[in-house]
């Protein structure tokens, strides 16, 4: 509050007059009329009050508290003149969230547990991996994934909810995905097999003791005129027994393949010249003058494979 000027002077010669030093002093007033400054509020509490003769008395300027961890409670100090309640304290920040389970695990059902497909992949999934079509699951960060099949599975769609849902011991998927036997063929513990005496052959399942194509073996082709008798080719006809380049041919007379494949002979335009599987001069040679087998008489020639001369 604030005194008139005239009854504070009244009020300061009266205690003058009686000896009044040391009562200002226990006012809190000095003969001068200088008042003295307030002090720091502490805990909400007033500060000292001043007084002087010219103004109203005056209080000090109260502190602000400092904010903890948490809510800050600020202490200030009183305002009868001129002062000012002191301000809260800034608020500390919250501390970070942190989890109570060892690194690898997490809180399940309200106990820690590990990670792995039995608790659910990641760290906030506690929802099992579902165990289903003949896999063991493994987790891929946080997802579900399959890890390895059953004998006899495998996960053909890689698709983890089925699991390893396909039989690979079955003729559409034999020993691996994408293995389909031929028709007449079975998955026979993990491979195509034929049955009822066929070999496989390729893809196809084949009887090769009579298929013109593959005679014997895979890839065996038979002449257009020959037949797969017992796995072997046979050739029709008297000496057509040898098979060169696809054909049946007498190694007798071929001049092709005259004594064997691809040995051809020049006849040099005397007939033929293969003559029991030998080459032969069919030009100039009396037995064979023009052609095998064919002779010329006693007082003749073989010129060009032709006879000559004589009576």
């Amino acid at each position: 509050m604030t005194l008139r000027s005239a009854t504070t002077a009244g009020f300061l010669v009266l205690l003058t007059g009686l000896g009044g030093g040391a009562a200002l002093a226990a006012c809190g007033l000095s003969a001068s009329g200088t008042a003295p400054p307030g002090g720091e509020g502490s805990g909400g509490a007033f500060a000292t009050t001043g007084g002087s003769t010219g103004t109203g008395a005056t209080t000090g300027a109260g502190s602000s508290g400092t904010g903890g961890a948490g809510l800050g409670t600020g202490s200030g100090g009183g305002n009868v003149g001129g002062g000012h309640v002191g301000g809260a304290g800034a608020g500390g920040s919250a501390g970070a969230g942190g989890s109570p389970c060892a690194a690898g695990t997490k809180v399940c059902g309200g106990a820690c547990v590990p990670e792995d497909p039995g608790n659910g992949c990641g760290a906030v999934a506690c929802d099992p991996c579902t165990l289903t079509g003949h896999a063991q699951m493994v987790c891929d960060f946080s997802d579900c994934a399959v890890a390895a099949c059953d004998a006899g599975y495998a996960d053909c769609d890689k698709d983890p909810v089925n699991g390893c849902e396909a039989d690979i011991t079955t003729s559409h998927a034999c020993g691996a995905c994408d293995v389909v036997c031929p028709a007449g063929g079975d998955c026979i513990a993990g491979t195509c097999g034929c049955l009822g005496g066929l070999e496989l052959c390729g893809d196809l399942c084949l009887d090769m003791q009579t298929d013109l194509q593959n005679c014997g073996g895979c890839g065996i082709a038979c002449p257009a005129d020959a037949a797969c008798v017992a796995g072997s080719c046979d050739c029709p006809g008297p000496g057509l027994g040898t098979i060169c380049s696809g054909a049946c041919v007498d190694l007798k007379k071929d001049v092709a393949n005259c004594g064997g494949c691809g040995q051809a002979v020049d006849c040099g335009g005397c007939g033929d010249c293969c003559c029991d599987g030998k080459s032969l001069a069919t030009c100039t040679n009396k037995d064979n003058c023009g052609g095998c087998g064919h002779k010329c008489k006693q007082d003749e020639v073989c010129a060009k494979g032709k006879c000559v001369g004589g009576n």
